[in-house]
């Protein structure tokens, strides 16, 4: 579960300091992930991935609440801060698995669909 959340953070913080144009892929394993994201120029200045590292290590301290529902698919799409893309024209279950980590959607840190590991 560990390696799961790491995704989830990984991501986050990544949009957040506006390394890239978010998550195309990813393998998770009980101690291994492998987190394959379409990065720019920024991506591999330094001080990027010193920013990425503190805000990860950051919520790590503070112990925040990974909370995982499942909840209707136009319910998600309509959350303000979601993660997630959605494309255009693909059929997508009825309910969708949301994670977030923090303990409700309106101020959670990352919050994004989730097919789980």
């Amino acid at each position: 579960m560990r390696a799961h959340s790491a995704t989830h953070l990984l991501n986050w913080a990544l949009r957040r300091v506006g390394a890239g144009r978010g998550q195309r892929g990813s393998a998770i394993d009980e101690d291994f992930l492998r987190f394959d994201y379409a990065t720019d120029d920024c991506a591999g200045e330094e001080d990027t991935v010193e920013n990425v590292e503190s805000l990860i290590k950051n919520v790590i301290t503070d112990a925040r609440n990974v909370m995982v529902q499942k909840i209707p698919f136009a319910d998600a799409a309509k959350i303000r801060n979601l993660q997630s893309e959605f494309k255009e024209g693909k059929e997508y279950p009825e309910m969708v698995r949301v994670v977030r980590v923090g303990n409700n959607v309106e101020d959670a840190l990352a919050v994004e669909c989730c097919s789980g590991t």
